[in-house]
């Protein structure tokens, strides 16, 4: 007799935490669910407002089309860096990526670093941002245009060419700092 008893009462708990863990269906007097019943109360997608995610809210003039979806992904391409000769090639496509201009050397120790952890770790380029690689030597013209007179000279150009900020760095952390918006 204790056995079934116990098997009894084992198997009514049982039943009751399988029905705590079941779908929470309770229903109002007039029989529709309780916002704060339902299962999707706290749902992400409670937490706004069924109009605002309504299709025809999200073809409205106000949503992002899909050109502004576009421009914004050139806005944020990832970070690059380029030869000089790509960058001249490309110049007229510069309107919406910050250009920087790094004048180095093969023989600069500093140049060396930094050029190698450019090309080794791309990403610490922030996005939008070409980092274009100018050899000090074989560009005297340039140099002169700048005002460049040492080498790891980086200066930030606008889609025009003119010089925006020129600083020099000897590291790769100090070489991205020197980036503005």
């Amino acid at each position: 007799m204790k056995k079934i008893i116990g098997s009894l009462t084992a198997a009514v708990l049982a039943a009751g935490v399988l029905a705590a863990c079941g779908p929470n269906d309770k229903k109002d007097a007039d029989g529709s669910m309780s916002p704060a019943m339902s299962s999707d109360a706290m749902s992400p997608e409670s937490a706004m407002s069924h109009d605002a995610m309504s299709p025809e809210s999200a073809m409205s003039s106000g949503a992002m089309s899909q050109e502004s979806a576009m421009s914004q992904d050139k806005m944020m391409s990832p970070g690059r860096f380029i030869s000089h000769d790509e960058y001249k090639a490309n110049s007229d496509k510069k309107t919406d990526t910050k250009s920087i201009l790094f004048f180095n050397a093969t023989w600069c120790p500093s140049c060396q670093a930094i050029t190698k952890a450019l090309k080794e770790n791309p990403g610490r380029i922030p996005d939008g941002t070409d980092i274009v690689s100018v050899d000090y030597d074989s560009n005297p013209e340039l140099r002169q245009k700048y005002g460049v007179t040492t080498q790891h000279t980086f200066v930030q150009v606008d889609a025009e060419g003119n010089a925006v900020r020129t600083w020099s760095a000897t590291n790769i952390d100090d070489a991205l700092s020197g980036i503005k918006n």
